[in-house]
């Protein structure tokens, strides 16, 4: 632990509680859009850079795929933010 190498000293709370706010702090896009980016780095950090086009085609028909799927079931507002997320997509 950092917390440990930096001597502090810690503390478990038993009374401590976690509330979960849903996505109260950030949108359904940039959650879909910051997952993507997660993926991308990771992938980056620990794959050869040859392999990159491959993971981008991978994410890229997987949105298209969620695109269509939403289309389908006439949720178009889903399908929507996956639109803006394959724009997204296209320019990292």
């Amino acid at each position: 632990m950092r917390a440990h190498y930096h001597h502090y000293d810690v503390a478990i709370d038993p009374q401590a509680a976690i509330i979960l706010l849903g996505s109260a702090s950030s949108s359904s896009k940039n959650a879909i859009i910051g997952e993507l980016r997660g993926y991308i780095y990771i992938f980056h950090k620990h794959m050869p850079n040859w392999k990159m086009p491959i993971l981008r085609i991978i994410l890229f028909l997987g949105v298209q795929l969620r695109i269509f799927l939403y289309n389908v079931l006439h949720q178009p507002a889903k399908a929507a933010v996956y639109k803006e997320t394959a724009k997204v997509l296209a320019s990292l």
